[in-house]
């Protein structure tokens, strides 16, 4: 067989498994540029891959659609969030709403980092839907409506909405809420993006109080306080700085 007659073999077998994605989708793919006769699945569906516009969701679906097991999909379910252009409010809410349903996105601060990554999965795995990590349209504003749902019926009389960690930059002294007791916080002197702490004690006027262990989760580090009972003249709050640990008293 002539090698002109092998790439027109290669390029038929190629077009004829985007067709079915083609129809169903309601539009032609054309054939990305760089195949070349002898190459192996996995190189064909890179070329797949890499010729598809992150921005277009009928691109994006013809991937889906012609590599439903794919090795691309976590980059192509990332595309179609992105595609949801969410704001950094909206973000905020959707870690509230995942918190509020005790799950650990760790801080709302509107940033979708391994913790909220984790969550959303956790989230999605109790939904029986598929886990992807990933928000559809359809998830977003469920997460979105509970967040706010949570944010109109927790109102704390002692610490007020722009003395908490939401929406602070990194370096900001601010209080973070706890990521297993919702309306309950601590101290936190140093904002570390995508930290998280818990507290296995006991909350009492909206600070994590008493007796027990404060957990902080940072960049794959961690820092554990146990046991430690402030007084009240030490504010009474289980402080502890990400890194350092050292307490504000």
């Amino acid at each position: 067989m002539s090698e002109s007659r092998q790439h027109e073999d290669y390029r038929c077998t190629y077009d004829r498994r985007l067709w079915s994605a083609a129809w169903s989708l309601g539009f032609l793919l054309l054939m990305p540029p760089g195949l070349a006769v002898g190459q192996t699945d996995e190189e064909i569906e890179q070329v797949f891959w890499e010729s598809v516009e992150c921005t277009s969701a009928l691109q994006v679906q013809a991937y889906f659609e012609v590599y439903p097991t794919g090795r691309y999909l976590a980059e192509a379910h990332a595309c179609l969030e992105g595609q949801l252009s969410l704001e950094r409010a909206e973000r905020i809410l959707v870690q509230r709403g995942l918190a509020v349903l005790d799950y650990s996105p760790g801080p709302a601060d509107g940033l979708f980092g391994g913790a909220t990554r984790a969550a959303v999965r956790q989230w999605q795995r109790a939904k029986g839907e598929p886990v992807t990590g990933y928000l559809t349209r359809a998830q977003a504003d469920a997460l979105i409506a509970q967040g706010r749902k949570r944010a109109q019926a927790v109102s704390s009389p002692c610490i007020s909405p722009d003395q908490t960690c939401e929406g602070r930059s990194k370096g900001d002294q601010c209080w973070m809420e706890l990521a297993n007791q919702v309306g309950c916080y601590v101290w936190n002197p140093g904002l570390v993006p995508d930290a998280s702490v818990t507290w296995t004690g006991k909350c009492s006027r909206d600070f994590a109080h008493g007796k027990g262990t404060l957990t902080w989760v940072w960049e794959g580090n961690k820092n554990v306080s146990t046991h430690w009972t402030p007084s009240w003249r030490q504010a009474a709050w289980p402080l502890g700085h990400p890194r350092t640990g050292r307490r504000r008293g």
